[in-house]
């Protein structure tokens, strides 16, 4: 909210080190405009890809800051999959609901394991810096009892188990968003005035 002052030490560290900026809206008068505002900021920095980071509602009158980070990753699979190759086909949502779906395919080494319930893949993307790991369980209604395993000690065991071999891979085309509210988070970590009333 405008005329809400950071000391200017605040504002140089967070510059320097996080390259974030501080922006003064006026969230009393114009919050419609300072919510456009933000999601242009944001749409600017995913190359458009999120347009409405913060929806209608969202912001009132009360509203004294918003903290907003983008993160948009478009990455280049090392082995890219053959446009010629992707075929319809169908797709599992839940283990009574499919869909067609459009299945990229290669066949190619790439780090693989497996376990009673689980299949392991690594993608690497271009650079071999990152990589998608991809868990699929063996049965069509096993993604809940995969979830449950999910802590970090089973992931590097599974992944320490992984080694490079030929395999079939079909992958449906797909975009991940994601939408956290870290009010609760944040407030645990320390900062639990600015999330009361």
């Amino acid at each position: 909210q405008k005329d809400y002052h950071f000391l200017q030490a605040f504002l140089s560290l967070t510059s320097t080190h996080y390259d974030a900026s501080c922006n003064e809206v006026d969230f009393i008068k114009e919050t419609e405009q300072s919510r456009k505002k933000i999601n242009d900021w944001t749409a600017k920095r995913t190359q458009g890809k999120i347009k409405d980071l913060i929806p209608e509602g969202v912001l009132d009158a009360m509203t004294r800051l918003v903290l907003t980070n983008a993160i948009y990753f478009k990455g280049d699979w090392a082995n890219k999959f053959d446009k010629d190759k992707t075929v319809d086909a169908s797709f599992y949502l839940t283990p009574n609901k499919t869909v067609m779906a459009s299945l990229m395919f290669q066949k190619e080494k790439f780090k693989y394991s497996q376990t009673d319930v689980l299949q392991l893949l690594e993608l690497p993307y271009k650079g071999d810096d990152l990589s998608m790991v991809v868990l699929l369980p063996k049965e069509k209604d096993g993604l809940s009892d995969l979830e449950n395993q999910l802590i970090a000690e089973n992931i590097a065991e599974w992944q320490m188990r992984m080694h490079p071999r030929k395999v079939e891979v079909y992958l449906p085309r797909f975009k991940m968003t994601s939408k956290f509210s870290l009010a609760k988070t944040l407030a645990q970590m320390g900062m639990p005035d600015a999330f009361t009333n």
